[in-house]
Formats: structure tokens, C-alpha cells, sequence
């Protein structure tokens, strides 16, 4: 075993008892752990230093190690950052930054579990394993002992850093008080997890690196700016499920953002506070690992924040960038499934006109549709959503093909290849980085003059509209449809697919609506015959019938329940409106059952809608078909053809 590094013995004892500890430190692996949550994978290591053996937590984004072998069990680890949390009469070690040395052919030294029989008998408080793989007692030689390292406190977490003789440490502050009183900050030297201390109105605050964060923690300071701003969505279910929600993207200045997402009060209190592009320190909120559904950032923890939350504005940090963007290029958008996030810098062909409109669930929304084309000889149309779609098209229109960067847009299919905006997104006009002059230099040499547009003429709706029918490479199964969870993000997903209505129910077919056009509200029935309706507070002598008809879609993959509403429903009831067909019920129930049986089996190229949605804390996919043709057997036949020649 010669050459091999030698365990840092005593490092982890010294940890677990909150004494000086040497860094870095060479530890062995004695077993793995996978621990799986939803699409995550995290692990729980247990490691040895050839005295004691405990278990750790492996950061999220290490897990890569293990998948490569970098990380198994006997190998030898060499830590370089990592955190310590005091909980509940024990203490959780993260690992954050480990590289891989080496592997050993058993288990090095005799460790023990802490209070083990080396220990004095006592029972294993730090969930170590207890019966490790045999031990093969060896000596690794050949690598000078490591610095020491006093541990330092923030909250209830533990940090180390480099323990110098006092004389040392005056010399470097005083080469570095410059320095501290430019940046606002003092940073320990050499800190496994380097904190900054700065001074707020509450007195000097220590700042955790946002990757540092981790659910173990109770007792954080961290500080970033607020790259990214969602409007307030309320939502309203019920005398016991009303409230209001906004959330935000943080980012320090190493570059890692996080989401934060503010309930209820806490809107009240910091929705206007927040302003996008400042800088705050946040504190007193709660460490999750993130719903991927919602959370385009890239980190596996995201923050939730009540109105007791601490949060203070600091003066303005320029190690702190403005915004994070890692552009793809606009032509290698056309092979990017829909769905998919990606971040764009281009210059804005033209602005569009703000649109207002009602969705047809009764939202009152907005919109502003702009052309952006990059250095790939692209173009693609993107759609802002809210009151930044009325914000910006104010300033882009002031400015001059401007160039811009729009961070988190998702990818749609709908009008050829586009771009919408979210609750997450963020657009910058002339953004602070070094392709931004390259790209305007691009544009004035007349760089787009041959560029083509993934994007087809026309603007897209709410996902309406028939299209005709998706090449079979186009289209979804009913059973992708469950596979590529659709439907969880905060907006719907809209799918194109062949399916066949296989039953609909002939119960509740239909609701009786406002006779006014335009008007869908439902109306009821008064004493004297007539209907009256709330939306327009009049009563009317007749009422007009709308579908809401549920049927069973199935294809070769699976079924599902769909929901037609009056339009795509008159078109699955052979062209017959809901109130010809009540005429037919009035007749007999038996002549309404036998023309719904003939609707049945009837092969459709669809469009729908998925979105899931909650109702008192049940959570259920809704399916809504938006358009619908019965299948041309000339066009499908030759799709067949298509499908089969691609396929040689």
C-alpha cells in the first residue's frame, strides 16, 4: 500500500466533539447508503478515519462521484469542504467537496463508533454502522499531516478554519483591512466553508454560501441579490384554503442561486420590498429539497419564508453578478423536446402589441409576443406573460433592436417552435456579459440577414385552435403522457396525440348558460320558470345549453378521462349542440342512450390540455381536450409509410 495517502486519524472524533480538526482530511468509505426522494438521489456514507467511523451526508451534487466509482466503498476520500450541524444531541456532517484518492484493499486501522467500545461502551448517538466489512488493518505512509483547524460558529453550524499563531493572523488582517472596508466584508482565511461577516442594523451577521445550505440547519444568515421576481398568484378553494403566494430566485456571489417562495402574510410583508436586482440579507425561513416541477434553478434545495422571516436590504454588492445565463443557442432550440427550460440572448426583431384577454377559465391575462434572433441564424418567437409583458414592451420598444437575455423560458410546440415565459423567468435589455457586444457587432454586420425562424406566422393562444394532425414522431401516448409527468408545472402542458373516444357517460352532459353571447356563467332556475344569471344579475326567459362532457380516451398505451367542453364537444356529438341533444333525452332516455352509443369508437386527432390541479389537499390530473378532427385514413396511411421508410 505504499504511496497511498495516509487516514487523517482523530479528524472526525475531533469534529463530533466540536474541537480543533485538520483540513483536509483523508477519509475511507466503508459503506454507501442510497436514499431516494421523488426524482433525487442523495446518499449516506459512512466513513472511517482509521479511529472513528461515523455517518455522513453526501451533498446532492456529488452523487455524480458515486455513479463514476469515484466514491464506493473502501475508497479513499479527500475532504475538502464541509459543514457540521449540532442537532438534537448529535451532529450531521455534510460532505460538500470530496475527491477521490484512491481505494484500499480492506478496512483501514480498528475504528470505532462514537461512545463504541474504543470509546467506553456507549451506544452509537451519530448513527454510525455497527458491523462494518472485516477489518484489514494496514499502514498508509507518505503524506505530511494536515494544517489544523479551529472550529468557528453560525447558528447552530460549524465551520473550520485554518488556526494560525496569533502575530500571523494581525499581520493579515492588516494587510487585508483595504480590502474588508471596500467589499463590506471580512472573509475567514482559508474556511472549509468561507463565511463573510458584514455589518447590518441588526450588528455583524456571518453569511452561509447558499450551496452550503442543507436541511439540517435551523440558523442561517445567507446574502444575495434577487435576480427574478414572479407576480402574486392567489388562489381561493374554499373558507379553509384561501391564500396567496410570489417566489424568487437569489443568487450570491459564487454564482449559485435558489428559489424562495413566500406564503400568505409574508406577500404582505416583502412583495414590495423585494425589488428585483437588489440585494438583501435572508434569514429565519425553512431549507427543502425542490420541487423540480416548479423550480428551474439548479439547485436541490429551495427556501420557504413566513412573515417571520428576517430579511433587510444591504448595500449593493458588485461580486454579485445580475444575472446567471447560460444561453443555448436559438437553432438547437427546433431538436429540443417541449417542456424543456433554456436561457436565450439575441437581439429583438420587433415588440408585438400588449394583448388583454380572459382565458377560459374567466383569468383575466396579458401578453406580449417579441421576435429575438441570435448568432446561430435563428429566430424564435417568445411570449411574455403579466405585468411584465406590459413592462417591458414599454422598454423595448423605446430602444433600438436592443439586446437581450431571457432567462427560464420553456419551450412549447404550439405556432412551430416558441418561447413563453414564467413566474420564474427573468429578461434583461443589454445584459452585463461578454457576449453581449459580440452579438450587437453580429447584428450590425448584417448577421441575421439569412436567418430562419423555428417559429410558424400567426402568435399562439391559450392552446386552442386545430392544426391538423402530428406526424407520428410529433405525437404523445396517453401513457407518455403519465411518463413525462406533464401537467406538474405552474403552467399546462398541451399535447397532440391519436386516441378513440371509447365511452361517454350520458349523465350530466351538459350545464344550462347565460343565453347572452359571450357570456358562459351558469344560470338557475327561478319559481316562474325563467333563469336567472349572476354575472349579469338579470333573468332571462330561456337558458342556453353548453357542453361539459366527460369521455374515456384510450390508444394502444393506456386510458384516461377527458373533459370536452362545448365547442370539441358539439364536434364528438356529430355536430349537434347540447340542447338538440336534450331535445333527444326528452324524447326518450333510450333514444339518447343509442345515438351517445353511436359516438362511440371514433378515431380523433387530438389536442389537449394537462394540468394538475389541487382541491382540499387532493391533487388530480385534468384533461381537457382544446380541438379535435376525425383521422384522415389517406393522411394517416401515408404518416404509416413516412413512419416505416425513417425507421429503414
Amino acid at each position: 500500500m505504499a504511496g497511498m495517502p495516509q487516514l487523517t486519524r482523530g479528524a472526525l472524533g475531533k469534529i463530533l466533539r466540536e474541537e480543533e480538526a485538520p483540513r483536509p482530511m483523508i477519509l475511507q468509505v466503508l459503506s454507501l447508503e442510497k436514499l431516494v426522494k421523488g426524482n433525487m438521489d442523495r446518499y449516506k456514507v459512512l466513513v472511517s478515519d482509521g479511529e472513528t467511523k461515523t455517518q455522513v451526508m453526501l451533498a446532492t451534487q456529488l452523487t455524480d462521484l458515486v455513479a463514476k466509482g469515484d466514491i464506493g466503498e473502501l475508497s479513499l476520500i479527500r475532504v475538502e469542504e464541509l459543514v457540521a450541524n449540532p442537532m438534537q444531541g448529535t451532529v450531521i456532517i455534510i460532505l460538500l467537496n470530496v475527491v477521490g484518492v484512491g481505494k484500499a484493499n480492506g478496512v483501514l486501522g480498528n475504528p470505532q463508533a462514537p461512545g463504541g467500545a474504543a470509546n467506553g461502551g456507549a451506544n452509537n448517538t451519530h448513527g454510525a454502522m455497527q458491523n462494518p466489512p472485516p477489518a484489514m488493518r494496514g499502514n498508509n505512509g507518505g503524506q505530511q499531516a494536515p494544517q489544523s483547524l479551529r472550529p468557528q460558529q453560525s447558528g447552530q453550524t460549524r465551520q473550520y478554519a485554518n488556526a494560525q499563531p496569533q502575530q500571523q493572523q494581525q499581520q493579515q488582517q492588516q494587510q487585508q483591512r483595504p480590502a474588508q472596508q471596500q467589499s463590506g466584508y471580512r472573509q475567514q482565511s482559508g474556511a472549509i466553508v468561507q463565511q463573510r461577516e458584514i455589518t447590518t442594523s441588526s450588528g455583524n451577521e456571518r453569511i452561509l454560501p447558499i450551496r452550503a445550505l442543507n436541511m439540517y440547519q435551523s440558523r442561517w444568515v445567507i446574502k444575495g441579490r434577487v435576480v427574478s421576481k414572479s407576480d402574486i398568484r392567489k388562489w381561493d378553494k374554499g373558507p379553509s384554503n384561501q391564500g396567496q403566494l410570489f417566489s424568487l430566485e437569489i443568487m450570491d456571489s459564487e454564482g449559485t442561486d435558489i428559489r424562495a417562495t413566500f406564503f400568505r402574510e409574508a406577500v404582505t410583508k416583502f412583495y414590495d420590498m423585494l425589488e428585483q436586482n437588489k440585494v438583501f440579507t435572508f434569514s429565519n425561513g425553512r431549507v427543502k429539497l425542490a420541487n423540480k416541477d416548479f423550480n428551474t434553478t439548479r439547485n436541490d434545495y429551495e427556501l420557504t419564508f413566513g412573515d417571520d422571516a428576517q430579511i433587510q436590504e444591504v448595500a449593493d454588492d458588485a461580486s454579485i453578478a445580475q444575472v446567471n445565463l447560460e444561453s443555448t443557442p436559438i437553432a438547437k432550440i427546433a431538436d429540443m423536446p417541449a417542456n424543456s427550460t433554456v436561457d436565450v440572448l439575441g437581439v429583438v426583431l420587433d415588440v408585438g402589441e400588449v394583448q388583454e384577454f380572459t382565458s377560459r377559465a374567466g383569468r383575466p391575462l396579458t401578453k406580449c409576443e417579441i421576435n429575438v434572433v441570435d448568432m446561430s441564424e435563428a429566430t424564435i418567437r417568445v411570449t411574455l406573460w403579466g405585468d411584465r409583458a406590459r413592462d417591458f414592451a414599454v422598454k423595448l420598444a423605446a430602444v433600438d433592436k436592443p439586446v437581450v437575455g431571457i432567462k427560464n423560458c420553456k419551450v412549447s410546440e404550439w405556432g412551430g417552435r416558441t418561447l413563453s415565459t414564467g413566474g420564474s423567468s427573468q429578461l434583461i435589455i443589454d445584459p452585463d456579459l461578454p457576449q453581449t457586444p459580440e452579438i450587437r457587432q453580429w447584428f450590425a454586420n448584417g448577421g441575421s440577414a439569412n436567418a430562419t425562424s423555428l417559429s410558424s406566422s400567426g402568435g399562439g393562444g391559450g392552446g386552442g385552435g386545430n392544426r391538423g394532425p402530428k406526424p407520428f414522431k410529433e405525437r404523445y401516448t396517453l401513457q407518455g403522457i403519465k411518463d413525462n409527468q406533464l401537467g406538474k408545472g405552474e403552467q399546462p402542458d398541451y399535447v397532440d396525440l391519436k386516441a378513440t373516444i371509447q365511452h361517454i357517460p350520458h349523465e350530466r352532459m351538459w350545464y344550462e348558460a347565460c343565453p347572452e353571447e359571450g357570456n358562459n356563467k351558469k344560470v338557475t332556475q327561478q319559481a316562474d320558470g325563467t333563469w336567472f344569471c349572476e354575472s349579469t344579475a338579470q333573468t332571462y326567459p330561456s337558458k342556453e345549453n353548453r357542453y361539459i362532457l366527460r369521455t374515456v380516451l384510450a390508444d394502444h398505451t393506456g386510458s384516461v378521462y377527458a373533459t370536452c367542453f362545448n365547442d370539441s364537444g358539439q364536434a364528438v356529438m356529430q355536430g349537434k349542440s347540447a340542447d338538440e341533444v336534450e331535445e333527444i333525452k326528452n324524447q326518450s332516455e333510450a333514444a339518447l342512450e343509442k345515438f351517445v352509443s353511436d359516438c362511440n369508437f371514433r378515431q380523433y386527432y387530438l389536442r389537449l390540455r394537462v394540468k394538475e390541479e389541487t382541491y382540499n389537499e387532493n391533487t388530480r390530473q385534468k384533461v381537457s381536450v382544446m380541438s379535435l378532427s376525425p383521422v384522415d385514413y389517406v393522411q394517416e396511411s401515408k404518416f404509416l409509410l413516412d413512419a416505416l421508410e425513417a425507421s429503414n
